[in-house]
């Protein structure tokens, strides 16, 4: 998300609050450090939040774990799992050079503070497909994603979704899909913007996913319409996220415990090192993972593991959330994480609550 969506974000947000307890208070309340918010959040909101904590392969907390939830970026692992998938089996090499001018074509929506650009701007014009898988995971660079879904083949992307996994569904590319307004207005002839809102919200999944693809094979061809500098309004992405890739927190809880383990031989070294966070101050010798936000989610998959070969993974999905709500638990998710990363919390089963903190 841009700086400039964030501060519109903010600046509404605080509009609203105004009648509640001031622009101080307001202010206050949304950047103030607050972990236990989100143990209220999650004790109090089950129908917005999935979330899972297992240990050594044993289920620590679950709530509502099998509700089928949008993954934002955090199905970005799944490409990497392909990716390792090939480099296992020598089609790619993950030291291939890619120029960077090849990322180029990926870029159609222009964002004021992209983490794309801000990710180009700190690499040497020198790449290679292991810097752009990093990219992806590092900072989200939806272009980066685009380009890797060429390079390993979207159909094997989903169909390696389909052999690991029950209810996740297929993915698509990201940047043909952010001008699905623009594609399905010149399309219309011209339609209004509720007209194609209605049009978009009757789409089931598999045709938005169709749609997408169209726009992708137009791109592709070089016979897609101008863009003139198109990017989608608040409104319209807010209308778009209906259909992000969706999947459970239980059957990411299994995907990470499989990476954990190890049963993956230099896939898992693969795996490591491109979804490596940092470990500093955790117990652990290795963590790693993926976020995921947008205008209304906030997502973390984040796995763990030390010398002695203990484990823990970690699902936390959220999402409908607020303005309020999502400022919230942006400011505060990564001290929840690292706390139950460092056993800081007491976790319990009782009623009306998963979590004491």
């Amino acid at each position: 998300m841009s700086k400039l969506i964030k501060r519109i974000l903010i600046a509404v947000g605080i509009f609203v609050l105004l009648g509640i307890a001031g622009v101080g208070s307001a202010y206050y309340y949304l950047n103030s450090s607050d972990m236990p918010y989100v143990i209220d959040f999650i004790n109090t909101n089950p129908d917005k939040v999935s979330f899972v904590i297992q240990e050594n392969g044993e289920e620590v907390i679950s709530r509502s774990a099998e509700k089928p939830m949008p993954l934002a970026s955090v199905f970005k692992i799944m490409v990497v799992i392909e990716l390792a998938r090939q480099v296992d089996g020598g089609r790619v090499d993950l030291n291939e050079e890619v120029p960077i001018e090849a990322l180029n074509k990926y870029v159609l929506v222009d964002r004021e503070n992209d983490n794309h650009d801000i990710w180009v701007e700190s690499m040497d014009e020198d790449l290679t497909l292991e810097d752009i898988a990093r990219g992806m995971i590092t900072h989200s660079s939806n272009p980066n994603t685009d380009y890797l879904i060429d390079r390993l083949g979207l159909e094997n992307i989903n169909r390696t979704i389909k052999k690991m996994t029950k209810n996740h569904s297929e993915i698509y590319p990201i940047g043909p899909s952010e001008l699905m307004y623009h594609y399905l207005t010149i399309k219309n002839d011209n339609a209004g913007k509720d007209e194609i809102t209605h049009l978009i919200e009757k789409l089931s999944y598999e045709d938005y996913k169709s749609e997408v693809v169209d726009i992708d094979t137009l791109m592709k061809e070089g016979s897609y319409y101008p863009i003139d500098d198109y990017a989608p309004s608040y409104d319209e992405q807010k209308t778009l996220i209906q259909f992000i890739p969706t999947s459970t927190a239980n059957e990411y809880i299994q995907l990470l415990s499989q990476l954990n383990s190890d049963e993956w031989s230099k896939q898992k070294e693969i795996l490591f090192q491109l979804l490596s966070k940092n470990a500093t101050g955790t117990p652990f010798d290795y963590v790693g993972g993926k976020n995921g936000e947008t205008l209304n989610i906030i997502n973390e998959a984040v796995f763990a593991r030390d010398k002695e070969g203990n484990s823990k993974e970690i699902i936390f999905f959220a999402k409908d959330l607020t303005l309020s709500e999502r400022m919230k638990l942006e400011k505060n998710i990564d001290e929840f994480i690292q706390k139950l990363l460092n056993d800081e919390l007491e976790l319990e089963y009782r009623p009306g609550s998963v979590i004491n903190g």
